[in-house]
């Protein structure tokens, strides 16, 4: 949820990220993606949306033009969990190693 609670977003196994009307329940965009989405944050503003999954790629989003590219970053592996840190300019991301 957004930090109003007006928006949710959700990753899946469908390969996309999902944006949401978290008070009428309606989906407002989806953001494909090439696999499974495991991780979605939003920015502390709302103004972005940090996405990460199987892909190895770490994703924001502008959510006031959602058609736009987003942003991409790649990581060395998986991506678990990604998270804003204590400013809109730094990211963790948690990855793992498939053996």
């Amino acid at each position: 949820l957004n930090h109003d609670a007006t928006r949710a977003a959700t990753g899946s196994a469908d390969f996309s990220a999902k944006l949401w009307n978290s008070i009428s329940g309606k989906e407002i965009h989806t953001f494909d993606h090439k696999h499974i989405v495991k991780s979605v944050e939003f920015s502390k503003d709302g103004t972005q949306l940090l996405t990460g999954g199987l892909d190895k790629t770490l994703r924001i989003f502008d959510l006031g033009n959602p058609d736009q590219t987003p942003i991409s970053l790649d990581a060395k592996d998986k991506i678990r969990r990604s998270s804003w840190l204590n400013s809109e300019n730094q990211i963790v991301i948690c990855a793992w190693l498939d053996k």
